[in-house]
């Protein structure tokens, strides 16, 4: 099987590439964090029983009565139309139009089972204060976006946004940190990302930025796991950590 720098993108790779010769040239301990790159499913927002209700509910659609959640976790923070394509060869899914089925699976997404984690209104209020950039990176598509944008005052909260409708691949690609990052003009090596899934971890550290994991999803044993060369910067068990965190990273 392939790993997941095989299936890089070539771009990314020389991007990958040049972003490690400059960390061993550096000494990162001078290099301060200057924006905090958000995930939002897991991190910001609790949706992991609400998404795996609206697969079950879209594969029960498709014939499917025994979707299972160890299949589910294997997708968390990837893009639906990736794992759809995925599920077309794994369950000879029939699918004519996978845009239509994007947007089929988000609509059986039933928002009174999404809330937000405690904690994250304060935790974002002190970052603005200690005048950090803070960008929303999410693989959600534009509309489910937007509605958690309206939903919860995030329009306050962050300085850019960015989901799966502007980019061209999924996690653990680095494209959707790298223009996240773009869109508020800091370099990849004065960004941390927050991220609850190993995907987002790795396209973290490919994006040369630094990472901080969340353990609202996974325990942090599978974060400890992780090759080296991806493992997180720091583990985390809620957002309220984080400031102390970012602290630590910029000493």
């Amino acid at each position: 099987m392939a790993s997941s720098m095989e299936k890089c993108p070539i771009i990314y790779k020389v991007l990958y590439i040049i972003n490690a010769i400059f960390w061993d040239m550096v000494n990162t301990t001078n290099v301060l964090i200057k924006a905090v790159i958000f995930d939002m499913d897991g991190v910001l927002i609790d949706t992991k029983e609400a998404h795996f209700h609206a697969w079950q509910k879209y594969m029960e659609s498709k014939g499917f009565d025994d979707y299972k959640r160890t299949v589910y976790n294997q997708s968390m923070g990837r893009q639906t139309r990736e794992i759809l394509v995925e599920y077309v060869e794994k369950f000879s899914l029939k699918i004519d139009d996978i845009e239509k089925d994007t947007l089929l699976k988000e609509s059986l997404l039933d928002v009174s089972e999404i809330s937000l984690f405690l904690g994250v209104k304060e935790t974002l209020d002190l970052l603005k204060q200690e005048e950090f950039k803070l960008v929303l990176a999410t693989s959600a598509i534009g509309v489910d976006l937007k509605d958690r944008v309206k939903r919860y005052g995030f329009d306050e909260d962050f300085d850019a946004f960015i989901c799966s409708d502007e980019v061209k691949f999924s996690k653990p690609d680095p494209e959707i940190f790298i223009k996240g990052a773009e869109k508020v003009n800091i370099a990849p090596e004065n960004c941390v990302v927050i991220e609850d899934a190993v995907h987002g971890i790795i396209a973290a550290k490919k994006a040369g930025m630094k990472a901080i994991a969340l353990t609202t999803t996974f325990p942090k044993d599978k974060f400890k796991k992780m090759e080296d060369e991806f493992k997180p910067n720091l583990i985390i068990n809620n957002i309220a950590e984080l400031p102390t965190a970012i602290k630590n990273l910029n000493d």
